[in-house]
């Protein structure tokens, strides 16, 4: 009966909706939840930890207060209070393997709530994440770094005297450099990132992690002649590797470790070449420029047996490139037309106009579907750019035209070949990127008429860009993160980098952020652009980093 009275007390009562609502301050921060902490050789870097708040019913930040707490180990549950300040200072010493975590608190003194937000700072060893900085100081070659990115990165001016001691020196003028992160004995050994250093004496190739020779210019290219002169021009690495000395192209098999053999020129079409550029596509195709020929040379690697033997021969247990044997079959031949599918293009008549940049694009970016090369072409004195196109498919699987476009294009800056440079990411479909002075331009080729944005500008109007890279053109590493169980998703391919040289003859490395559609990214209202000062003249420059799939 008790109950009974009750529940008929609660059923007969009236809601007269007379309430008072009455508005309480919001508090919201804004704080990325994980940084990169680049852990120095020696000594300590410090990291600032600067949340920024805004209010609902308040301007600034009256009637707030503060607290940091940092995680007392990896395992733990125990925040310990380690600030009482907006603004932390984080001090992480060298040496350090141990991810820190941090948690903020903002308190509304008023309403008495309480707004969290946290922080993980991720050790990166020394020279894990870097640009190598290819430097000609009064003839001489220096290899310099930004190791890291943003606040926390060291920049070093001369990396190799820094881990080899005062007066170590890399012999010859400066030429090239690359970086390939995953190179490997066999496919499923240990990768191991490492950087070809070319010089006026060849150079070789280096440990990026400890600038440690693994191989030296003579060991690198087999079938190098005795006294042959040593004049490297270019070098690539990715799905094959390719160096260019004296206008011959070596070429090394992905997973071969660098065990580079020398491409001869089909017999039908001479002897006569001297190539200067190549690109290499996902399926290991490679179209090289010739300037002698005024033409485009194809090699397809498969055309020799895909056995990975690179290892055998560096141990001297197998000859299997023998320069001139039956082996080393493949050639350097026309890139010809398929009957089904005609080209857009002659391959083998350029005319007057010589290759000013090779790249390829369009293969991980959104409704990718075949990878595409470009070449960009220009006559002597001609503002106007000659675009030719290649398709990936087209070369491997024969399923569509080899050479599928060409358009021209007249770039709104610049006049002559050196005041260009160029750079492309498979992440941007039909697209490319190129500066002039001090701005950098998006150029889509989408449209019937290719449309040219303005995307930066350097400050000073007086720096000039030399030279321009992705991170990587293609490597966009995945990694599972067991603390957080997430996927991270590296994003390499979406960072552009820019080597500047300033009037007064000093040169910095520029990266930016750039968003899928190629415009420059933003993060909190401000633009993702990191500079680094404190290089000479810069010559080359490329990213190392070390991908985990």
């Amino acid at each position: 009966m008790i109950l009974l009275a009750g529940l008929t007390a609660v059923s007969c009562y009236e809601d007269k909706g007379d309430y008072d609502y009455h508005e309480i301050n919001e508090v919201t921060i804004s704080l990325q939840k994980t940084m990169d902490v680049t852990v120095p050789h020696e000594g300590s870097v410090t990291v600032t930890l600067s949340p920024e708040i805004t209010q609902s019913m308040r301007d600034g930040e009256e009637g707030l207060v503060y607290e940091w707490r940092k995680r007392e180990g990896t395992d733990s549950f125990v925040w310990k209070v380690c600030g009482d300040e907006k603004i932390l200072k984080v001090s992480v010493p060298s040496r350090s393997t141990d991810n820190l975590y941090y948690r903020f608190a903002a308190k509304d003194s008023e309403t008495g709530v309480t707004t969290y937000a946290e922080i993980s700072l991720r050790m990166v060893n020394p020279l894990e994440n870097a640009w190598f900085v290819l430097q000609d100081a009064d003839g001489r070659t220096v290899v310099g770094a930004v190791d890291g990115s943003g606040e926390t990165a060291a920049i070093h001016r001369d990396i190799y005297a820094y881990l080899k001691g005062d007066g170590a020196q890399i012999e010859g003028t400066p030429r090239a450099i690359r970086v390939n992160p995953d190179l490997r004995h066999g496919l499923f050994d240990r990768a191991l990132s490492v950087i070809y250093l070319l010089t006026s004496e060849g150079g070789g190739m280096f440990d990026s992690r400890t600038m440690d020779e693994v191989y030296g210019y003579r060991e690198l290219l087999l079938g190098l002649r005795e006294g042959e002169t040593i004049d490297p021009e270019f070098v690539k690495s990715d799905k094959g590797e390719i160096i260019i000395n004296g206008g011959r192209m070596w070429y090394a098999s992905e997973f071969e470790y660098s065990v580079y053999y020398p491409v001869k020129l089909d017999e039908t079409l001479g002897s006569a070449h001297y190539l200067t550029q190549a690109m290499s596509f996902v399926n290991e195709q490679t179209i090289v420029y010739d300037r002698a020929g005024g033409r485009f040379l194809w090699y397809n690697r498969f055309e020799n047996p895909s056995t990975l033997y690179g290892e055998l021969v560096r141990n001297g247990e197998l000859q299997y490139y023998d320069v001139d044997g039956s082996y080393n079959r493949a050639r350097l031949k026309s890139v010809g037309e398929l009957p089904d599918f005609p080209n857009a293009f002659d391959p083998d008549r350029l005319g007057d106009r010589e290759v000013l940049f090779m790249g390829t694009h369009s293969y991980m970016g959104i409704g990718a579907s075949d990878m595409q090369g470009l070449a960009i072409a220009c006559s002597p004195g001609s503002p106007q750019w000659t675009l030719y196109t290649f398709s990936d498919d087209g070369l491997y699987y024969g399923s569509s035209p080899r050479c599928p476009a060409v358009t021209t294009f007249t770039p709104s800056a610049g006049h002559r070949a050196e005041e260009w440079s160029f750079a492309t990411s498979c992440f941007y479909n039909n697209v490319f990127f190129y500066g002039s002075g001090n701005r950098v331009y998006r150029v889509d080729l989408n449209s019937t008429i290719p449309l040219e944005t303005l995307i930066y500008e350097l400050p000073d109007a007086t720096s000039r860009i030399v030279k321009m890279n992705f991170r990587h053109e293609r490597y966009a590493s995945m990694a599972y993160d067991l603390e957080t169980m997430t996927t991270r998703i590296g994003n390499q391919p979406y960072w552009l980098g820019l080597a500047v040289e300033h009037a007064d003859g000093t040169g910095s490395v520029v990266e930016m952020k750039l968003r899928t559609s190629g415009e420059l990214s933003r993060e909190n209202g401000r633009e993702v652009v990191h500079t680094y000062d404190g290089f000479g003249k810069i010559v080359d420059f490329a990213y190392s980093f070390h991908p985990q799939f």
